[in-house]
């Protein structure tokens, strides 16, 4: 919308209707898409710098329990279409403290 007005900016006037044309929707949006996707290239690097993870991966480890078993997490990484061997992958890559045989613990120092 901002963008009509800038538009139209000499022809507004105080009682009219300003709709937004579809040129200025397609030009806010692919501008909104670039700026997001630059928030998440930049909020990856530096949780990566901070973690060692990647923004999908810290996704991934947040949707599991405090302690949680393995099974657990392969039942999480379905609901999130990952496969069980890039679960395993996680698991070892993120290598998080077992409390018992079979037990993992999440936590991120």
């Amino acid at each position: 919308m901002v963008l009509s007005v800038i538009r139209n900016i000499d022809s507004i006037s105080n009682n009219k209707i300003l709709i937004c044309d579809d040129i200025d929707f397609e030009v806010s949006h692919s501008i909104f898409k670039s700026l997001l996707d630059h928030v998440l290239f930049v909020s990856e690097l530096f949780e990566k710098e901070k973690y060692g993870l990647s923004v999908y991966e810290l996704n991934v480890l947040s949707n599991l329990p405090q302690i949680f078993k393995r099974n657990v997490a392969i039942d999480v990484g379905k609901e999130l279409d990952i496969k069980t061997r890039t679960m395993d992958n996680y698991l070892k890559k993120w290598k998080l403290k077992g409390v018992r045989t079979g037990c993992y613990d999440k936590q991120i120092s």
